[in-house]
């Protein structure tokens, strides 16, 4: 008898336990976890993943090429020369050469493999100018420029980090500038001049009134340029070289800054600030130039 009522109370304090358990399940259920907030913001911009350029299915050591159509507003400010005229100064805002901008074309290309790239970057314009002649015997002057400034580069990838890179490049600028120059003279003194050094000729025939004359040359350049990934959307950049060396120019310069955004993987819009100066006095030709000015542009890679 005692043995059947001890198994008939085991099993009834188990009865009783399995109960207790089922219960507490449905009066406290364990908690879920919280969602994690998520945004377009959040994914692309607080925390990327990867960054935007990462193609997938696309080997990061094959072929790729890039061209970006630009417009370049820079003032024009230095001094020019040609001929027998005296040097010109020239004092041109963007905003002024805006305005006495004929036409221009503004372009860049690259195309890379692995850590080698062959770029490009040109533009071709034409413009007017007033000029401040020098000395007393000339009261105005306007120029018409035609200018082609066109940079050819080898770059090497010198570091290639997971968001950032920078390139050591070398190559040639080639420089196009055709002058015609008009200058007024001022009659009163130039006739004074005239007859000081006993010429009894008219001022027009005494003193140059107008030159013009073009000039091809180029400058070996050696440079840097880096990009950081600040975000998967937005992007810096910079670059830096120095050049001529005597070879063409006397000396030159060229520097550019930039903020850009990723539209897509292949589409971007970028704009900055870019400088470049020239020092350039060849065979009776003169142009030394400081060129500062915003640039925008709109890449397409591919």
């Amino acid at each position: 008898m005692i043995p059947h009522r001890s198994c008939l109370l085991a099993a009834a304090l188990a009865l009783s336990l399995a109960s207790s358990a089922l219960a507490g399940d449905k009066s406290t259920p364990a908690p879920e976890p919280a969602p994690v907030p998520s945004s377009w913001f959040a994914d692309n911009v607080l925390r990327p993943r990867t960054p935007f350029e990462v193609v997938p299915g696309k080997d990061p050591n094959g072929w790729s090429f890039r061209l970006e159509p630009y417009l370049w507003s820079p003032g024009v400010y230095g001094t020019v020369g040609i001929g027998d005229l005296p040097q010109m100064g020239v004092n041109s805002s963007p905003i002024d050469v805006l305005k006495q901008l004929d036409w221009g074309i503004f372009m860049q290309a690259e195309i890379r493999k692995g850590r080698w790239g062959i770029a490009a970057d040109g533009f071709f314009a034409q413009f007017s100018a007033d000029l401040a002649p020098s000395g007393p015997i000339y009261k105005s002057a306007s120029a018409q420029l035609q200018q082609s400034i066109d940079s050819f580069i080898l770059a090497y990838r010198a570091i290639d980090a997971r968001n950032f890179f920078v390139d050591a490049y070398a190559g040639a600028r080639v420089y196009y500038m055709g002058l015609d120059i008009t200058a007024e003279v001022n009659d009163n003194r130039a006739t004074r001049i005239a007859q000081a050094i006993g010429q009894r000729v008219a001022p027009e025939k005494s003193f140059p009134t107008s030159a013009d004359a073009d000039r091809w040359w180029a400058d070996p350049v050696l440079g840097l340029r880096f990009r950081v990934n600040v975000t998967r959307v937005l992007f810096l950049t910079g670059q830096a070289d120095v050049g001529g060396f005597g070879a063409g120019s006397d000396i030159s310069f060229f520097t550019q800054g930039s903020a850009g955004v990723n539209i897509t993987r292949n589409i971007s819009l970028e704009a900055g600030y870019r400088y470049m100066y020239v020092d350039y006095n060849k065979d009776n030709f003169l142009f030394r130039m400081n060129m500062p000015g915003i640039y925008a542009g709109m890449g397409f890679t591919f």
